[in-house]
């Protein structure tokens, strides 16, 4: 049996809890709206049994953005196959530091086409301030491999994501020659789907009143309706919303 090589992949960037989120639902298939920060290094890891014919290990160190972490920095990039640098698109202060990361991995030999950018929680569109176009000057800049929009909850592309890291660090180890790579990037690039921009309209939760968007609502009902079924719920001005914090205390508060 061919042994499973193991993928050294760092996560970075300040996207806050959307790091640890994207981690989690890729790692565990779910979505957990109440993820905490991440203090120092946390790890996660996934098996691939067949990833292009090969049996690899991807592991994952989710690094803390926080600037009084940043000893840390070039202890655990020393030896990565590839890094993501996570950005919030509805917070364009996340990406201000971008040159700092680059900086560090570049003393460490880590070269740009392994870095991949990572703009999260495109379900927030509502939100969103950093747009596409601004994206891309980040790739014109540094030269990352991929720039690549997610969301966590919708589980919109982290598949891709996370198999184009794998096998950008399978290329740096050597796992798979430079023509295997080139095909199998660009496969996984045409499969990067567009970000989602359908809006609806944005709600108030009943016990809190912060604003409440649509994939929030689904997230605390979906176990037993239909999406569809719940679209004609949140159009409708009759029906009491509630976030997922104020939907679970109420759930609680009735169970006690």
């Amino acid at each position: 049996m061919t042994k499973s090589a193991t993928i050294k992949i760092i996560v970075d960037g300040f996207g806050g809890v959307g790091k640890t989120t994207l981690l989690k639902r890729h790692t565990n298939g779910a979505f957990d709206p109440e993820t905490k920060l991440t203090i120092g290094v946390d790890f996660f890891s996934y098996d691939y049994n067949q990833l292009f014919s090969k049996p690899v290990r991807a592991q994952y160190w989710d690094i803390v953005g926080a600037a009084r972490f940043n000893f840390l920095r070039p202890i655990c990039y020393r030896g990565a196959n590839c890094i993501i640098l996570v950005c919030d698109v509805t917070r364009p202060i996340t990406l201000e530091r971008i040159n700092n990361f680059v900086d560090v991995a570049n003393k460490l030999n880590i070269k740009n086409d392994q870095i991949i950018l990572v703009a999260a929680k495109t379900d927030l569109y509502h939100e969103r301030s950093i747009e596409q176009d601004y994206l891309s000057t980040f790739l014109e800049k540094y030269g990352f491999a991929e720039i690549i929009e997610t969301s966590a909850r919708n589980n919109h592309n982290l598949d891709v994501l996370f198999e184009l890291a794998t096998v950008i660090g399978m290329f740096n180890k050597a796992v798979i020659n430079k023509d295997d790579y080139d095909w199998i990037k660009d496969d996984l690039k045409g499969r990067v789907e567009a970000p989602i921009n359908e809006i609806h309209d944005v709600r108030k939760c009943w016990c809190c009143n912060k604003n409440l968007y649509f994939y929030e609502f689904c997230d605390s009902n979906l176990s037993s309706i239909n999406e569809q079924s719940l679209l004609k719920l949140w159009e409708s001005k009759f029906v009491e919303l509630y976030c997922c914090s104020c939907y679970k205390k109420l759930n609680i508060n009735q169970i006690v």
